[in-house]
């Protein structure tokens, strides 16, 4: 019970003590005084009675004796009035039943008032002439006493409900500031420290208030000094400090993860020349401004395109990584940098007698080694620089398209899902300890004959802003038969779909039909969504909170200065890709270990992508991770019902 009640509760018992005493002690004092004025009231009624009938009697005229006893017994409150007559032995008698209106039965049978009674000889002289007895009604002492004890119990339950009003009105008031801290301390668990709360008016609970705010204020700022030295551990580590691009550590574990998946896709690089000229003539800010203005175009997002992953490896040289493009698309995506390019330049034309950059790609295609790609891409932009025509040159190797054109590509999507081809793996996630926590769904689509993974056709869906189709589909598709797993299974969102709010609101409503989702279902979601689909992110894990589904990061790696608003969204877990873990060249990776300890201070498990073998795992041991993931343990095939 909380402390409020009990206050409220003691109040209520004290106060009902208090009106209960007053009650007896009231209701008490007018029973004596009923039954006393009873007694006296019928003693009087003997004497002037007696006094009026003496002389009726001694002229026996009992006709007379009568009328006179009718009127006396009509107009007072009398159970019987008696005469016995000695001169003959005869009785005249008023007497009246015991039915009394407006009063409960049970009140009656209390018996709270005891028959008045009393008799007296008249006589005249030494004559007796005859015996008087009055009986008094107790029926009206009943009524007057129920009256009055019930216009006191009335009175008394309005002004105890008044107290119970003005007390939880009181308490609400008292409690507000206890309540404040319980939902800020509820808020700061969430990392959100918000503003400062205000101090009460009770003396009593403004040091309290203080108190929490000071905490508060130093949880904050020493939450933000951790995530601070990380965002810095993490620049250091993978960010190139002139242009704020990823740097060749970045741009390597990218390309082993993008690499390690199947897929499709482009490798560009770009070389700037003569900057130590422009250096030299302009001077080294300028070079610098440059490099950054190189830089921006480069990372820029731009409309209807896939997002590129932008690095510089050199001091004149850039890599982009194109997952999910085709040819077509690279070659767009080479014109426009090569023109923007162009502009950006044209100021120095006159310092050099060549070309300042050179752009080269290459596509990477179904089968294609890293080392391959690398060479091929490297190739591409010695002939772009050799070329004095063109500073621009696409190797698209073997094949002039990928194996299914871009409408091809969303032909096979839709048709998937309308032909129900859509099949699943289930890869386990473990815990560090090596029990099984739960098993990731990757989707494949078949058709003649052909599997197509996920990595290959997902651009496309996302592309083609197919995501909310397809997601649903998958979720109804595997719902039935979650609980047959030993598990909870894990469903990826893609971006597209998170990005739609008629999906958010039918997985709302999915949800709410079938409660017994909330534990066998859980979500991952891409990191990309942080900065393209924010607000319906933010919607979208508010639900998820809200009924207890749990979700968590997937692959986070390029925007990871966004861990404080990804902790405020309320995860469960973060997924990163070994490489970022188990690079050797990050140093020490002080990066990581303060990933890890900055996640664990706020509840939040740290996952290891693309574990291979046991030599992999043994390097994990010393980071404190919560689990692990990958060929370690192979994906399963799952066919949805027949178990």
């Amino acid at each position: 019970m909380q402390f409020r009640h009990k206050i409220i509760l003691m109040t209520l018992l004290l106060f009902s003590l208090l009106l209960t005493t007053v009650y007896v002690v009231q209701f008490n004092h007018t029973r004596a005084y009923l039954a006393k004025q009873m007694s006296v009231d019928v003693g009087n009624t003997l004497n002037s009675l007696g006094l009026s009938l003496i002389p009726y009697l001694k002229n026996n005229e009992p006709v007379a004796a009568e009328t006179t006893i009718n009127a006396v017994f009509d107009g007072g409150s009398y159970q019987q009035i008696e005469l016995r007559l000695l001169a003959d032995g005869s009785l005249l008698q008023r007497q009246q039943s015991d039915h009394i209106v407006g009063v409960p039965a049970w009140f009656i049978e209390l018996q709270l008032f005891e028959p008045v009674s009393q008799s007296n000889m008249l006589t005249s002289g030494w004559l007796q002439l005859g015996e008087l007895k009055v009986v008094a009604d107790t029926a009206y002492a009943n009524e007057q006493l129920w009256k009055l004890s019930s216009q006191i119990m009335l009175w008394f339950s309005a002004v105890a409900a008044v107290v119970m009003v003005l007390l939880l009105y009181f308490m609400r008031r008292l409690f507000g500031p206890l309540r404040a801290i319980e939902t800020q301390v509820n808020a700061i668990s969430e990392q959100k420290f918000g503003q400062p709360l205000p101090e009460p008016e009770l003396k009593e609970l403004q040091s309290l208030v203080r108190s929490f705010n000071s905490m508060s204020l130093r949880l904050q700022n020493l939450f933000q000094h951790q995530a601070d030295e990380t965002e810095k551990l993490r620049q250091a580590a993978f960010q190139d400090e002139l242009t704020r691009l990823g740097n060749r550590i970045f741009f390597e574990a990218e390309m082993e993860q993008w690499m390690a998946e199947p897929g499709e896709g482009g490798l560009v690089f770009v070389r700037l020349y003569h900057l130590k000229t422009i250096a030299q003539q302009q001077g080294y800010a300028i070079r610098d401004q440059l490099v950054c203005n190189v830089a921006e175009l480069l990372s820029a997002p731009r409309s209807g395109s896939l997002p590129v992953v932008a690095a510089r490896m050199s001091d004149n040289e850039f890599a982009l990584l194109l997952p999910g493009f085709d040819s077509d698309q690279v070659n767009d995506l080479l014109q426009l940098l090569g023109s923007q390019l162009e502009q950006q330049l044209q100021p120095l034309c006159q310092l050099a007698d060549d070309s300042f950059y050179a752009i080269g790609a290459a596509m990477r295609n179904e089968g294609t080694a890293t080392g391959e790609l690398l060479a091929r891409t490297d190739s591409s932009l010695q002939e772009a620089r050799l070329d004095n025509t063109c500073s621009v040159k696409l190797l698209r190797g073997d094949r002039e398209q990928p194996a299914l054109g871009r409408n091809r590509w969303r032909e096979l999507i839709l048709g998937a899902i309308d032909a129900n081809q859509v099949s699943f793996e289930l890869q386990p996630v473990l815990a560090a300890d090596g029990s099984r926590v739960s098993s990731e769904l990757f989707s494949l689509i078949e058709h003649q004959s052909i599997r197509y993974p996920a990595g290959q056709f997902m651009p496309f869906v996302d592309q083609y802003a197919l995501g909310a189709q397809f997601d649903r589909h998958v979720i109804e598709s595997v719902a039935p038969y979650v609980d047959s797993q030993p598990v909870p299974v894990v469903v990826n969102l893609s971006e597209t779909a998170i990005g739609d709010v008629g999906f958010i609101n039918w997985l709302e409503q999915f949800f709410l039909q079938q409660p017994s989702l909330h534990q066998q279902l859980h979500f991952e979601l891409p990191e990309t969504a942080l900065a393209s689909q924010h607000a319906e992110l933010d919607m979208l894990c508010s639900i998820m909170r809200r009924l207890n589904i749990r979700f968590g990061f997937d692959r986070i790696s390029q925007h990871l200065e966004k861990f404080q608003p990804m902790a405020e969204l309320g995860p469960a877990y973060l997924k990163v890709d070994r490489s970022l873990v188990l690079n050797s060249a990050a140093g020490d990776n002080g990066f990581i270990r303060s990933l890890v300890r900055l996640a664990h201070e706020v509840e939040i498990e740290l996952v290891v992508l693309r574990v291979e073998d046991e030599e992999q795992l043994e390097l994990l041991a010393e980071y404190s991770v919560d689990g692990y993931q990958g060929y370690i343990s192979k994906p399963l095939s799952w066919l949805p019902g027949a178990e």
